[in-house]
């Protein structure tokens, strides 16, 4: 499963939350890349499971986007990040933007918050840890920050 967190802003996630969303957000590009999607057989709405990736195929700068908000939140958060991915997957959304200016989309994501709260929040209660900026906070703090 890929994580896509829409409608949801990075600083309101725990630290494992955000570093894999950033990880994660990468998988959109490198498919389109490896196979150009028909638009017409794309998902028409937003949803979590099946079709949940092939869903932003056409949203490229919608996840573009975001994968910079993320990124800079990890790095905020002390992660350290190999600059030779980032500029891979840099490259790769330069690509889709020059070669499939059709995929190349934004997406208002506000309405698909409420749905990814409950998703997030139900994983929240699945952990034993939770941290936030490098420091142990309880289940309350990581579901109040969510909210």
């Amino acid at each position: 499963m890929t994580r896509i967190n829409a409608g949801i802003v990075p600083s309101r996630l725990v630290d494992a939350h955000a570093f894999i969303e950033y990880r994660e957000l990468t998988r959109i590009p490198s498919a389109v890349l490896a196979r150009t999607p028909v638009v017409a057989k794309l998902p028409p709405t937003f949803r979590l499971g099946e079709g949940h990736m092939r869903f932003f195929y056409n949203k490229i700068e919608y996840i573009y986007n975001k994968y910079i908000t993320v990124h800079d939140d990890v790095v905020a958060r002390g992660y350290t990040l190999n600059q030779d991915i980032v500029e891979r997957n840099l490259a790769n959304f330069d690509r889709i933007r020059k070669t499939l200016p059709h995929l190349w989309n934004n997406y208002n994501d506000k309405a698909d918050a409420v749905l990814l709260r409950e998703r997030i929040a139900e994983r929240l209660r699945g952990m034993n840890k939770f941290k936030y900026h490098g420091k142990a906070v309880t289940i309350d703090e990581a579901l109040a920050m969510l909210y």
